[in-house]
């Protein structure tokens, strides 16, 4: 494989990927969980201290209604994620709408979702300026999948609380898959191996380790493609989820051809599969195939790999090139780019329930949002009125 002259180094880590505990499931005592994502502006008078005050009011009115989320706050816009019981979501939402700190409320995304995002969290404030550092920076303007990633900036910095010696797990990982003998590598640790996500979060590490191993000159090309290919094997003994028998969607995953490597998306399938998703791995595809590799896929959404250990930059241009010709070829359908660029792994279930629960933003003003609310608490006695 040759590999071409280093490219610039790979920006610090902003956030850890880690998680110990196994998602927070719905109880039944809890009914379903139902989730809102909208993004504001915010008058010209807050400021910083004022929208964390927001925050911590928000946070103690949210334990008593068992909503958890999380709310950024960066070049005069808001993003806020609401999770919890479907009534009480829909109430917060028309206080927000009423309430003069806010304008231009438009929702991204909501629908029902299996498991909370942010269960720790009853309403963290996170600042996402330019400068802020611990989270993807928000735009002025920011786009459905801009809010897309700046959500996963967060909920990656949500679940590393949980395991902060993750990094150091998968730092020697990695280095015992570029260098040991084959009789002295170790199992994947047996905390990653019972939650997809953390196994997730483990595979995005020992990736950006390897790949900034490489940028530093510690690691050689042949070590990172030797390690890439250890760790593929263990994931494999590990086990890997079939697909689900009676799949809540579909989704289709292609890493074009010659890709460097394939860690992130067999991953990423993986991933998916356990979150019950269908999913379609077409590896090495070629664009001359494409209509025929895709031929029963229906209209689900494409995920195209773009590398993720980031040793090769080809990985990412192949990725471009192939989504412009699917976004010509398939109008209308969802194509995703995936890859180091597009932030962390461990994220994609989260991250493809958006896009799919969100379409166009919708204005929030029109929605009536205390008869969603009386409708989720009791539908039977909402529909006789």
């Amino acid at each position: 494989m040759g590999f071409r002259t280093r490219p610039r180094p790979l920006p610090p880590r902003a956030e850890k990927t880690w998680v110990r505990k196994d998602e927070l499931q719905r109880t039944d005592a809890e009914g379903r969980l139902f989730r809102i994502a909208y993004a504001s502006r915010t008058r010209d008078d807050l400021r910083l201290p004022d929208l964390q005050a927001i925050a911590e009011q928000a946070a103690a009115r949210n334990r008593q209604s068992r909503i958890t989320g999380v709310l950024l706050f960066g070049q005069g816009q808001v993003l806020q994620w609401l999770e919890g019981p479907a009534a009480a979501v829909c109430a917060v939402m028309g206080a927000i709408q009423r309430d003069p700190r806010h304008q231009g409320v438009s929702v991204l995304s909501a629908g029902w979702i299996d498991a909370r995002r942010f269960p720790d969290w009853s309403m963290q404030f996170l600042d996402a300026g330019e400068r802020a550092g611990s989270v993807v920076p928000l735009a002025v303007s920011p786009d459905r999948g801009a809010a897309a990633r700046v959500f996963d900036g967060a909920a990656v910095r949500h679940w590393a609380d949980r395991d902060p010696e993750g990094i150091c797990t998968a730092q020697g990982l990695a280095a015992h898959l570029a260098r040991s003998p084959e009789e002295s590598l170790p199992p994947i640790p047996e905390r990653f191996l019972g939650c997809p996500r953390a196994r997730a979060g483990l595979v995005d590490e020992v990736c950006r380790t390897l790949g900034q191993g490489w940028m530093d000159s510690r690691y050689s090309g042949f070590e990172v493609t030797l390690a890439t290919v250890r760790l593929n094997r263990l994931m494999l003994l590990a086990g890997r989820p079939a697909d689900p028998r009676e799949a809540r969607a579909s989704a289709v995953v292609l890493a074009p051809d010659r890709c460097s490597e394939l860690t992130g998306a067999l991953m990423k399938t993986d991933l998916l599969r356990s979150a019950g998703y269908s999913v379609r791995l077409i590896a090495w595809a070629r664009v001359t195939s494409l209509r025929s590799s895709l031929r029963g896929t229906g209209n689900c959404p494409i995920i195209i790999y773009g590398g993720r250990v980031g040793i090769d930059s080809r990985d990412a241009k192949r990725a471009a090139a192939m989504a412009d010709w699917l976004r010509a070829d398939y109008p209308g359908r969802t194509i995703l780019i995936g890859g180091r660029s597009a932030g962390p792994l461990s994220e994609w279930p989260d991250r493809l329930a958006f896009h799919s629960q969100g379409g166009h933003p919708v204005a929030g003003k029109p929605i009536d949002w205390p008869a969603l609310s009386a409708l989720a608490a009791d539908p039977v006695a909402a529909l006789a009125r």
